[in-house]
């Protein structure tokens, strides 16, 4: 960790101890105390969606959400926006703390770093997440090395938030960064979630996360999506049109943060994961899909890449269709996969050609996963100067109603077996 990260870690680390405080004797008057506070501005106008905002210290998000109309003011919305939290109390913050809203600023309780947003609203200064976050475990060093992409051109400034047992902690770096040094310092080994936003211009991008123990790492948690895409993914299609492949979020109510005013659900298995990515195609000939790197693995490791797939309601379909399972690792550099690459009509870099190339599962007219979700699962050696893999989904069909991928997992089949993961 370089003494530019040590700073704002140590920063955040001060606000942090404040919150948890405040949180803990649950004196929240504003007029009795002084709270550590977010101030979120949005930008410009809104294109028209659902706005989302998440707070990112669960790995079950809270939530709350408000549709926007397009050309809508940024005042207008963090008005609205405002109000629906004061109204509904999301994020449990059990006391009368009131967010304040003005000139398209909002005043929420909570450290800097504290909240994202998701949704298909994509105006308003929010900038694309971060994507294919990946961790893994340095034994030798006592860290955990943390490595994604910014698609945007810089953020202003990161957010690092981790939950390891008995409370998250915070840690801010500078908005360049694709690289995070977490220093166990002698700590025991578990289980830790982490989640990264990005900000830009005062507004907060959605999240990237992963829940990593020693040996493995998987999207074991509950975040909306942004835009239509899970947390760290990316689409591609081979349509020339944006219109010839659709991405959506599939929300299954019974497993949200808290269904119904229900007890918490800590997500401990895919099946009660609340969100799930699908992808449909509208077109002849058109492929799409979503992939995501790991980025930083071990060169000469072999691992084990594991997902969940469901046809859905493909079984009704008459015409032909595709949906396939692949996975392969990148070349030197770790470049990203062409289209082309994805689709197969490409080489892989391990030279493989084809539709089957790095292909694990697949499904069509003649097989198909009866609606339900199968787990299928590779191993993948990495050759020597070789640290990046990828995962895609690839789908086609011209009345397409839709496939769905929900659980991603990657376990370093190299290390030791992780006992308190099992």
């Amino acid at each position: 960790m370089n003494t530019k990260q040590r700073k704002y870690k140590s920063e955040a680390m001060v606000f942090l101890t404040i919150i948890l405080l405040l949180s803990t004797s649950r004196v929240f008057s504003q007029e009795k105390a002084v709270l550590a506070t977010t101030e979120i501005t949005l930008k410009g106008n809104a294109e028209g969606g659902v706005l989302t905002l998440i707070k990112t210290f669960n790995r079950n998000a809270n939530y709350v959400s408000i549709s926007t109309k397009p050309g809508e003011s940024a005042a207008s919305v963090a008005t609205r926006l405002a109000a629906t939290i004061n109204n509904s109390d999301p994020f449990e913050w059990g006391g009368n703390f009131e967010v304040i809203a003005q000139d398209g600023s909002l005043t929420l309780l909570g450290l800097p770093g504290s909240y994202a947003f998701a949704g298909t609203e994509t105006g308003l200064g929010i900038p694309e997440p971060p994507t294919s976050l990946s961790g893994m475990y340095d034994m030798e060093n006592e860290q955990i090395i943390l490595n994604w992409q910014n698609l945007v051109s810089h953020f202003d400034k990161i957010f690092i938030v981790n939950w390891e047992l008995p409370f998250p902690t915070c840690s801010m770096i500078a908005g360049s960064e694709e690289q995070y040094v977490y220093e166990l310092r002698g700590r025991k080994i578990g289980p830790i979630y982490f989640c990264i936003i990005g900000i830009r211009n005062g507004v907060p991008s959605g999240p990237g996360a992963i829940y990593l123990y020693s040996n493995s790492q998987e999207e074991l948690f509950g975040i909306p999506f942004y835009n239509g895409v899970a947390p760290n993914w990316t689409t591609w299609s081979t349509g020339r049109n944006a219109n010839e492949a659709g991405f959506e979020q599939v929300v299954r109510e019974r497993y949200v943060h808290r269904a119904d005013g229900g007890r918490y659900n800590p997500v401990r298995k895919p099946e009660t994961k609340p969100f799930s990515q699908m992808i449909k195609t509208m077109s002849l000939g058109v492929k799409a899909g979503v992939w995501r790197k790991f980025l930083g693995l071990t060169p000469g490791h072999t691992y084990r890449i594991s997902a969940r797939l469901n046809t859905l309601e493909m079984d009704a379909c008459k015409s032909d269709w595709s949906f396939s399972l692949h996975a392969a690792y990148n070349g030197p550099g770790g470049t990203d996969l062409t289209v082309d690459q994805l689709s197969g009509l490409a080489a892989l870099p391990d030279g493989s050609t084809g539709p089957a190339a790095g292909r694990i599962a697949h499904y069509g007219l003649q097989a198909t996963t009866n609606g339900k979700w199968v787990k299928s699962s590779a191993e993948i050696a990495l050759p020597a100067g070789v640290d990046t893999m990828t995962i895609w989904v690839r789908h086609s069909g011209s009345d397409s109603t839709g496939v769905g991928i929900d659980w991603v997992k990657l376990e370093d089949l190299s290390m030791m077996s992780d006992k308190s993961g099992k």
